[in-house]
């Protein structure tokens, strides 16, 4: 690996600084902006050709894992929306599972209530027959008694 001095670095700096300004990092790294660059090193006469390679060289890596960096994030991000949108799917279909259950649940409350009723109103029913045969009795030994 090659790690330039202090001295040498601060110098690249601000060539650096003296060519882009104020300009970002994502600008300054283009492609043409480095052929720029390159050109004007050149053009003052402040870098070798091989320093320029160098730089150049350099700056292509960056700016490639730059790129890669930001097609992962990319995926990344594609994944995220995908595992959200399987997530909305799912909670939807538990959403109209747990609306059938209860309409289920409700019907069969309605049908046990139903049949609730229906098994009163038959034992009511049961308990008038009996109590129409009770009072039909009583009346025929009522009317034996008066008979005799």
């Amino acid at each position: 690996m090659n790690i330039p001095s202090h001295e040498a670095a601060r110098i690249a700096l601000n060539l650096w600084l003296d060519h882009f300004g104020e300009k970002s990092v994502a600008e300054a790294t283009k492609p043409k902006a480095i052929d720029g660059f390159i050109a004007w090193l050149k053009k003052t006469g402040r870098s070798a050709t091989e320093e320029a390679d160098a730089i150049q060289e350099k700056l292509q890596i960056s700016t490639n894992s730059a790129q890669e960096r930001i097609v992962e994030i990319r995926k990344m991000l594609e994944e995220a929306r995908e595992t959200a949108s399987n997530e909305q799917s799912r909670l939807e279909a538990l959403e109209r599972e747990a609306d059938q259950r209860a309409e289920k649940t409700i019907a069969e409350l309605r049908l046990a209530m139903a049949n609730t009723r229906d098994a009163a109103v038959k034992e009511l029913e049961q308990l008038q027959i009996k109590e129409s045969e009770v009072l039909c009795k009583q009346a025929a030994q009522i009317v034996r008694l008066k008979q005799q």
